[in-house]
């Protein structure tokens, strides 16, 4: 009945996150903020935000203090699980899952399937796009790279009633 949005601002170099809740019809919005300490992180970024049913999935990374280069991706990275009001339900490392797929670049999108499973979608510095895929246990999958940096692209996905999920790609053949 209401539409989620994400929201992320830098406030004095912190970052501030909230949840808007605006309804699709009648009634006022409401906002809901995400409080990086609740779920056990210091001064660490949210950088990918989905929501499913009833469940808030964001990606957090955990970068080095003296990081100064946000296109590489981070120390650690957790998907945290929430409900609509930002209250921890569970907390997942990828990190391992991600390595395995020789992931890069900057994290750039978080999605979650109606069965659990776990889209990451990065930018390197040269542009090139990449889809990586986990398991609900954070376990790699499969990957797919773009080949060419300013031909190849992945579209925003498209999610169907049971939840899964179709990322339209675009390759250097323009097909």
């Amino acid at each position: 009945d209401n539409y989620l949005d994400f929201c992320r601002y830098s406030v004095e170099e912190e970052n501030v996150y909230y949840l808007e809740s605006v309804p699709m019809g009648e009634g006022e919005t409401t906002y809901c903020k995400l409080s990086l300490g609740d779920w056990g992180f210091d001064s660490d970024y949210i950088w990918g935000f989905d929501a499913w049913r009833e469940n808030c999935y964001f990606g957090v990374g955990v970068y080095e203090k003296e990081a100064e280069n946000w296109d590489v991706l981070p120390k650690q990275c957790y998907i945290v699980t929430a409900d609509r009001e930002g209250s921890l339900q569970s907390q997942l490392e990828i990190t391992d899952g991600l390595l395995d797929l020789e992931a890069e670049g900057r994290l750039q999108a978080l999605y979650v399937d109606g069965s659990g499973y776990i889209y990451v979608y990065t930018r390197d510095m040269q542009n090139r796009e990449s889809l990586y895929i986990l398991d609900k246990e954070g376990k790699a999958i499969t990957s797919y790279v773009c080949a060419v940096a300013s031909k190849d692209m992945i579209f925003d996905p498209v999610r169907d009633d049971s939840g899964r999920i179709f990322f339209p790609v675009k390759d250097s053949t323009e097909r």
